[in-house]
């Protein structure tokens, strides 16, 4: 086990945040940081929470979906437009904080070292303000199934589930994805040319920033004496499909793919891998979790239902949704029918949504009836 992991299931946990504590949570305006808010407000523990955001109109969003459900008085959102600065946090947590969920992270998908840089920062400067507030005892990272690896493609004739293409637990790690980035971004500083492959560098520059992240901050626990009163735990969600909650909220990354299938484009299929999907909404319940449960903490939460292609997706768009049929796009048949052939032992995750976890077709309808309620997105037959 890598030394960044290697004693956090030794430490003492410690305990659930009491009723009416106030948790700070980064990136709450985002899909799965929106959920996230809400689980927790409605907890029966009454939790308070303050989300720094990047503009005024992020904040009336939230703003007003949370006391909409919730009522007023259990929200703060101050004005952070860079929380990759130094000295992002101070103010924002302070000793009347008892737990911190971090969501934010760079999403630009961008080419350069910068997006990890950005993304280390943001957890270097957190980790920072914690270590001088002993009053925060639960820690929640959003880190990402990419810093385990990438999925394992097959066509599904050949997908025998009893034979994975790889095993994943909560020890696996991806230590290929940095090696590739970082000899990427050593060729850009020599002018050198990079590799072409469609999307490959931003996804090794994205994947590397979470997996580096994660790291520091097990690495910050094992060099520090908070590691002895702080209870850190990450959460690892793959494709994550439902309802966006905010309005005009917009969907993950895995929701716009689905939605430019049902209208009838194409890319996705060359684009995005087959992978394991889940649904928001576990993915929020293993947050709160982490906040709120005694027995959880100093772990990785994998955050992963099951394996599905992309026309799985659209046999199920098809059969929902008929008025759409000539326009969704078509399932692939025969070899190019593919599926993510990566075992992924999830019992905890399972385990921390109640013993069951939302499936595959209600999470696919979600996602797309979510985004034209939001307002995301308008339905035509175009």
């Amino acid at each position: 086990m890598p030394a960044y992991h290697a004693h956090a299931a030794q430490r003492p946990l410690q305990p659930a945040l009491p009723k009416g504590s106030l948790v700070v949570i980064t990136g709450a305006t985002g899909f799965i940081g929106s959920h996230t808010a809400s689980a927790l407000l409605a907890h029966p523990n009454n939790y308070r929470i303050r989300c720094p955001v990047r503009s005024e109109e992020k904040a009336a969003g939230l703003t007003s979906y949370v006391e909409k459900h919730f009522g007023k008085g259990r929200l703060e959102t101050p004005l952070v437009k860079d929380m990759a600065a130094p000295g992002a946090y101070e103010g924002i947590i302070d000793d009347d904080v008892k737990g911190v969920i971090h969501l934010a992270t760079d999403v630009s998908f961008g080419e350069t070292w910068e997006v990890i840089e950005n993304s280390k920062a943001g957890i270097e400067n957190l980790l920072h303000t914690i270590s001088k507030h002993p009053s925060v005892t639960r820690l929640v990272l959003t880190s990402s199934s990419v810093a385990l690896g990438q999925p394992s493609s097959v066509p599904r004739s050949k997908f025998d589930p009893a034979h994975p293409a790889k095993v994943w637990d909560h020890d696996t790690w991806d230590d290929e994805m940095p090696t590739f980035a970082r000899q990427q971004a050593d060729k850009q500083a020599k002018g050198e040319e990079t590799d072409k492959t469609p999307g490959k560098l931003p996804m090794a520059m994205y994947a590397t920033s979470k997996i580096l992240s994660e790291r520091a901050a097990w690495e910050w626990l094992e060099d520090t004496k908070r590691s002895n009163n702080l209870t850190f735990t990450t959460v690892h969600p793959n494709a994550t499909l439902g309802e966006p909650i905010l309005p005009k909220g917009a969907a993950s990354i895995p929701g716009e793919w689905l939605w430019s299938l049902y209208k009838g484009e194409t890319a996705t299929y060359d684009s995005a891998s087959p992978q394991h999907f889940c649904n928001v909404r576990d993915i929020a319940k293993a947050h709160v979790a982490a906040i709120a449960r005694d027995d959880v903490g100093n772990e990785r939460i994998l955050g992963f239902t099951g394996p599905f292609g992309w026309s799985d997706c659209t046999r199920v768009l098809i059969r929902d949704f008929p008025d759409k049929k000539g326009i969704i796009a078509a399932p692939k048949e025969g070899d190019e029918d593919t599926i993510d052939a990566t075992l992924v032992k999830n019992a905890r995750f399972k385990e921390l949504c109640g013993g069951s976890l939302i499936g595959f077709e209600e999470s696919v309808r979600e996602t797309i009836q979510g985004q034209i309620k939001s307002g995301a997105k308008q339905d035509t037959k175009a």
